[in-house]
């Protein structure tokens, strides 16, 4: 019923006149070979591939610390109440940090979080807060990203530009972040998926830095 409602709702989108763009875009493969490019999207892959611990294993993690499955849904929906309040409201910190800063603190953020979820899985409190700091590892760097991606992927280059963000990303990052944990999971047990997870944000900060320093040179 709910696609239902989503199908009448598609129907009554109105059609967006194409922008067009002066000047020639510059060739998509040329941008794809700088190393501050490369270098953002190895970031922002890492990023999500950390949190492939949490799409693939979070609830199972859960049940193997004996919460019910309403406490799991609450823990989600904290999360997810968490990112809608930060999207709502980022434009104010954009304003006044700029996506650099927030950048590197969403890494910080995500390297605590996926750690605290590791070692106090038994600590309630401490795994709602590791919900809410999704506003930043998820909302806040998704913002920082589209906006960082912006300054090589803008006019015509735009939409390949998220094609790709959400490819590499999402696709790639996602994909091998389950495979690998997975084996972690089977081999160290379920709490070191998320040391394993906090390493991967930690590189992907490490990433993010170099290409903020390339950047600027």
């Amino acid at each position: 019923m709910l696609l239902v409602f989503v199908l009448a709702a598609a129907f009554r989108l109105k059609e967006v006149p194409r922008l067009q763009h002066a000047g020639q875009p510059p060739a998509l493969l040329s941008v794809l070979r700088r190393k501050e490019v490369l270098a953002f999207f190895a970031s922002t892959a890492l990023m999500v591939a950390a949190h492939s611990s949490l799409y693939t294993f979070y609830s199972l993690y859960l049940e193997r610390q004996g919460y019910s499955k309403t406490v799991t849904g609450l823990m989600w929906s904290v999360g997810v109440v968490a990112e809608v309040l930060l999207f709502y409201y980022q434009a104010p910190l954009f304003k006044r940090w700029g996506a650099r800063k927030l950048m590197y603190a969403c890494f910080a953020a995500g390297v605590l979080r996926f750690a605290l979820i590791g070692a106090a899985p038994h600590a309630l409190a401490v795994l709602v807060l590791a919900q809410v700091m999704h506003s930043a590892t998820f909302a806040l760097h998704h913002s920082a990203s589209v906006q960082t991606m912006q300054r090589w992927f803008g006019g015509a280059l735009q939409a390949r530009g998220q094609a790709l963000y959400i490819s590499i990303s999402y696709g790639v990052g996602a994909t091998a972040g389950s495979l690998g944990l997975t084996q972690v999971w089977q081999v160290a047990g379920p709490q070191a998926i998320y040391y394993v997870a906090s390493g991967l944000v930690a590189l992907g900060a490490v990433a993010a830095g170099l290409s903020y320093r390339w950047q600027q040179r």
